[in-house]
């Protein structure tokens, strides 16, 4: 991260605030979780200042809601999670790839704080997931059984 931060200066904006976003996550991994917020907040500001694009934006929500369930602040932990799903459900290309790993996470955090709110709303998406992918298959289905006719 040094390495990144060094390179980033002050004329490479993106580059420093994915560096910072990933320095959170390893502080909060190493425990430090003071310097970890630290540095979170150094990313939000630059996610801010860059207009929150959607490379940074999701980094940045899923360290905040990791970082919110390790200190037990639940309600910040659930609009963390909330934002990083809506983000997620915002862009249907990314929806379909993406959803389920930020529904997992989003999942697995809400459990460890005994979040119950989460869960259901966790469980709402995955249920939206599958009727997508549902409609998807038979969409596909049906267009390969015309050409086929």
């Amino acid at each position: 991260m040094r390495g990144a931060l060094a390179a980033a200066g002050d004329a490479h904006a993106p580059l420093r605030a994915s560096a910072l976003a990933l320095q959170a996550w390893l502080l909060l991994w190493q425990g430090r979780v003071g310097a970890a917020a630290e540095r979170l907040r150094e990313a939000q500001d630059d996610d801010r200042w860059l207009g929150q694009p959607r490379n940074l934006r999701i980094s940045v929500l899923a360290c905040q809601a990791a970082l919110s369930a390790a200190c037990g602040e639940r309600e910040r932990f659930r609009a963390a999670a909330r934002a990083m799903l809506a983000d997620v459900d915002g862009n249907r290309e990314r929806r379909s790839t993406w959803r389920g790993v930020y529904l997992y996470q989003s999942g697995r955090l809400a459990a460890g704080l005994g979040v119950a709110a989460l869960p259901w709303l966790v469980a709402r998406n995955v249920v939206r997931s599958l009727r997508e992918r549902i409609g998807e298959d038979r969409s596909r289905s049906e267009r390969i059984s015309q050409k086929e006719s």
